[in-house]
């Protein structure tokens, strides 16, 4: 009911699971995958293929406000790409 009031902006999770990489490097590509991955189950909820723009702060976090946001869905894809790039 609340906006903002313990809910979550989804875009910057992508970017903590890019800091997790970017600082442990490569000993610490599989932590930062299995955790940006656990977001990937909203792409088959709500709109399938989209991130929401915020999700509830408590268990089971519903997804919220805008449904189809772009700097959601942007964000996990290119923290998907950094971190799935074959070098």
């Amino acid at each position: 009911p609340a906006y903002r009031n313990g809910s979550a902006l989804a875009w910057p999770f992508p970017s903590y699971c890019e800091a997790i990489f970017l600082l442990g490097g490569n000993k610490s590509r599989k932590r930062a995958q299995s955790l940006l991955m656990s977001m990937a189950q909203s792409l088959e909820s709500g709109i399938v293929g989209e991130i929401a723009e915020v999700f509830g702060g408590h268990a089971p976090h519903t997804d919220g406000g805008c449904l189809a946001q772009a700097w959601s869905i942007t964000e996990f894809y290119r923290v998907y790409n950094l971190l799935n790039c074959k070098k």
